[in-house]
């Protein structure tokens, strides 16, 4: 059983889950949430329950899909793209847990400022880079992953076409105009109690902004260079198996992008309605849960193949 197999990684995950679920009854929702949705604090912890509990379960699925991928890797030790693949598969770890980690350091940051509100500022401007130190380097891990198995079958890596460049463009204008147009994003507003970096809009951009693009770019490229990949393998399997991995692979990076996107503009997402915030969360966390479904498919299907 993957878990038994893997048992520090699976230990790891209990106990993050536990702790997750320990802030949910210990923490004290702001005064602030309170009045805005008109909820009492028992009723804050039957939402966030609501919320957690799905969560909870893309952590499980993010987790088994990393331990099949692991497993698979194991297999092709000596093999050409072995290094390939166990590259890939520390990027997914490292997204896996950025899952469960983002969350707890957020849930503490927040419950730091709300108890010591001196701090809101130095906790926001933390959680801010220990978000991005997380996330980053699982992108750029899976880039090189994918470069390192383009290199078998002899082809470049994978530039972007000019309609994908172009809607990348697009994208990076509109979260670059969101970012810097958040009436919270220095200082906190009438509406907006907690601002969103406390930090001047140059230094946004030269830490956060050009960052997260150009790591967000290598994980898009890192998708087509993993589909052109498997485009290029001869066997009939094979090549079901890895459209299965390549497209989980794919789905799981987007997908964690737009998550992190949509964290990086709560403050926008705290003027809308609560059912509105609940459900775009719920698609993105259900997102990143069937992505990783996909991801533990074409690995078990890889390592059927490698056991015939």
């Amino acid at each position: 059983m993957l878990l038994q197999k893997h048992t520090f990684t699976s230990a790891l995950f209990a106990i993050l889950i536990v702790l997750y679920i320990l802030q949910t009854f210990l923490y004290r929702t702001s005064s602030w949430i309170l009045s805005k949705y008109h909820i009492t604090q028992n009723h804050a912890v039957l939402l966030g329950l609501s919320v957690e509990i799905p969560y909870l379960i893309v952590w499980v699925i993010a987790l088994f899909g990393y331990l099949g991928l692991k497993n698979y890797t194991q297999t092709l030790k000596g093999s050409r793209d072995g290094e390939g693949f166990s590259l890939i598969a520390s990027g997914i770890f490292i997204l896996a847990l950025w899952l469960p980690l983002s969350a707890l350091i957020s849930n503490l940051t927040n419950q730091i400022y709300l108890l010591h509100p001196h701090l809101t500022s130095a906790m926001v401007i933390t959680n801010n880079y220990l978000n991005m130190i997380i996330l980053i380097p699982a992108l750029i891990v899976i880039d090189r992953g994918a470069k390192k198995l383009l290199s078998l079958v002899k082809k470049p890596v994978y530039t972007l076409s000019q309609s994908w460049t172009l809607a990348y463009i697009c994208f990076a204008v509109v979260y670059t105009y969101l970012t810097l147009h958040d009436p919270a994003r220095l200082l906190p507003t009438s509406t907006v109690p907690v601002a969103s970096y406390y930090e001047p809009d140059w230094l946004v951009t030269l830490t956060f902004i050009v960052p997260r693009l150009l790591t967000w770019f290598l994980g898009v490229q890192a998708v087509q260079n993993i589909y052109r990949y498997r485009k290029q393998i001869k066997g009939v399997l094979y090549s079901r198996a890895l459209k299965d991995l390549s497209f989980g692979l794919g789905s799981v990076v987007i997908f964690t992008i737009l998550l992190r996107c949509a964290q990086s503009m709560s403050t926008l997402l705290e003027r809308l309605s609560l059912g509105f915030v609940l459900l775009v969360l719920y698609v993105l966390v259900i997102l990143i849960g069937v992505s990783n479904v996909f991801v533990l498919r074409g690995a078990r299907k890889l390592q059927q193949i490698e056991e015939l």
